[in-house]
């Protein structure tokens, strides 16, 4: 496989004129035709943004709309971004050939990108060694084979960063059990009061802003390993495609701040030894706000198992897949059997056993009326 010393910008191979996708395991370009590698020099910096300002067209944003052409899908409605340098102009959601190009979309141009970690080949034996792992999936559903219906696409996301303090007050609760001298248990409730203040940075909420999935659809496969971010370039779109963003940053804001007070409640929580909770206020402020406009990769998975749709994601830098896969009637059904049995145990034991004692003590009274 030869490496060239050619230019990222350049349209075609120039040893043999093919097409030039981005590899993700040689994090270069490569050639479809003579596998030639132009290697992607990467961009360290991320540039952050503070969440009070308010944006336009920039420059920047104008020459990343001029080098990436905006579409609007005539069928699922969404806009999707393709590089000059693009081979396909099918939707990736719907398949719909896209035709209607909008130039006036308001926006920014991408701060970040989390680039795909494996190519499109590697994506169905990934697929199958994650469904191994859910013992509810069917035996038939994990020898399917799964790459051919694939596709590569990042979303479109912003990366939130900010200090928190916070107030709590709150009550929680232990249980404990207690037998007495017959056998009879009481369950009592201690309840115990608490307060105090907790600080926290955060520099990696994560809030989608695409038009086609929601953000309980990409929690699932979260995390992304910010660690290996890079400054975006067109290059990493080049044989993918990728969403302008439905959302404004102002309208992502709110799911943001949601989305830190749950995780400010959970650690608060986790300080505690505690089986309940009576109440928890927490108030929280939030200072030096900031925020980066990312491309995170996904692969979607579109395919029909026993005349039913599925549609399944996955992370397209860890290969972690969402739970949205076929699941054995049989087996649920089975596991349920099992539960009620486990639950009904205890019951039947003491029928059979109050009914040994029963006939035991019929034995005896008919041995007294021999005697």
């Amino acid at each position: 496989m030869e490496e060239t010393r050619l230019n990222t910008d350049d349209k075609k191979c120039s040893c043999c004129g093919g097409n030039l996708v981005f590899c993700p395991e040689q994090n270069a370009l490569k050639c479809q035709k003579c596998e030639s590698l132009v290697p992607v020099q990467k961009i360290e910096r991320v540039e952050t943004h503070d969440i009070a300002n308010s944006f336009d067209q920039t420059d920047d944003y104008k020459k990343y709309v001029k080098e990436n052409k905006i579409f609007k899908c005539p069928n699922c409605g969404s806009s999707v971004v393709l590089n000059i340098y693009e081979i396909s102009k099918d939707c990736p959601y719907c398949g719909t050939s896209l035709v209607a190009e909008e130039n006036m979309l308001p926006g920014i141009k991408p701060d970040g990108i989390i680039p795909f970690a494996f190519g499109k080949e590697q994506t169905g034996q990934i697929f199958a060694k994650e469904i191994k792992k859910d013992w509810f999936a069917p035996r038939k559903f994990k020898k399917m084979a799964m790459s051919d219906a694939v596709k590569g696409i990042y979303v479109p996301s912003f990366c939130f960063g900010a200090k928190t303090n916070s107030v709590y007050v709150g009550s929680l609760y232990n249980e404990y059990t207690t037998t007495d001298k017959n056998g009879h248990t009481t369950t009592h409730r201690q309840s115990f009061a608490v307060s105090g203040k907790y600080a926290r940075v955060f520099d990696d909420i994560l809030v989608e802003s695409s038009s086609k999935i929601e953000q309980e659809q990409l929690l699932p496969i979260e995390p992304y390993d910010f660690s290996k971010k890079v400054g975006y370039q067109d290059a990493y779109l080049r044989g993918y495609s990728a969403e302008h963003y439905s959302q404004s940053v102002k309208e992502c804001t709110e799911t943001y701040k949601s989305l830190a007070k749950e995780i400010l409640r959970s650690e608060i929580l986790r300080k505690y030894h505690y089986n309940g909770v009576n109440y928890l206020n927490v108030k929280t402020d939030f200072s030096d706000e900031t925020f980066s406009y990312y491309f995170v990769p996904i692969y979607r998975f579109d395919y029909q198992y026993k005349n039913k749709h599925y549609v399944t994601y996955m992370n397209g830098q860890t290969g972690k897949i969402d739970k949205h896969i076929p699941k054995s009637k049989f087996k649920i059904i089975l596991v349920v059997l099992l539960v009620l049995l486990l639950v009904a145990l205890p019951f039947i034991i003491g029928i059979v056993s109050g009914a040994s004692a029963e006939q035991e003590t019929d034995a005896n009274f008919r041995l007294l009326d021999l005697i």
